[in-house]
């Protein structure tokens, strides 16, 4: 693809996840598909989440992983907003994690061995590291051929710097 497009995000940041919802989908279907760019999702946090997604993808579902987590974040921070401690959100984020998981048919054994695993940790490290040497210090982020896009933008934002990227060819 000409054109590179990183997206720092977090999957509790609301503004992320408004892009995610209203934003992504138009980019996906008349950009991504096509082949004229190319997406790189970074996903800083929380960590739990990102380690889903993580596991997601090692069974081929990124994108179906990392949509339903941004489509169903709010029903998890409601059900843990009223929990006093770690150990009160565990359960709640277990289930929520195995509906998940069940939704997308995900094979639910290696999905929790790799929860439950230290593979992911790397990932989610080199992705942080990534945002810090990009100097990116907010979310939502985007670099689109290395150029900064800061913020919940509206998609016109998006479009004009991915064709001016496009024409330069």
């Amino acid at each position: 693809a000409p054109v590179t497009m990183i997206d720092y995000s977090q999957y509790t940041c609301p503004h992320c996840v408004n892009f995610h919802k209203n934003i992504f989908p138009l980019i996906m279907e008349n950009y991504i598909k096509s082949g004229k760019v190319k997406i790189l999702p970074r996903r800083l946090g929380p960590s739990a989440l990102v380690l889903a997604v993580i596991c997601g993808n090692k069974q081929g579902k990124f994108q179906e992983t990392d949509d339903y987590i941004f489509n169903h974040v709010a029903d998890l921070i409601e059900q843990t907003q009223q929990t006093n401690s770690a150990d009160e959100v565990r359960p709640i984020l277990t289930e929520w994690l195995n509906k998940l998981a069940q939704s997308l048919n995900l094979e639910l054994t290696s999905f929790n061995q790799c929860l439950n695993s230290t593979d992911g940790t790397e990932q989610i490290q080199d992705w942080l590291n990534e945002a810090h040497q990009n100097e990116i210090s907010g979310t939502p982020t985007f670099l689109i051929n290395g150029q900064k896009i800061i913020g919940n933008q509206p998609y016109i934002k998006f479009e004009e710097l991915i064709e001016k990227e496009l024409n330069k060819k």
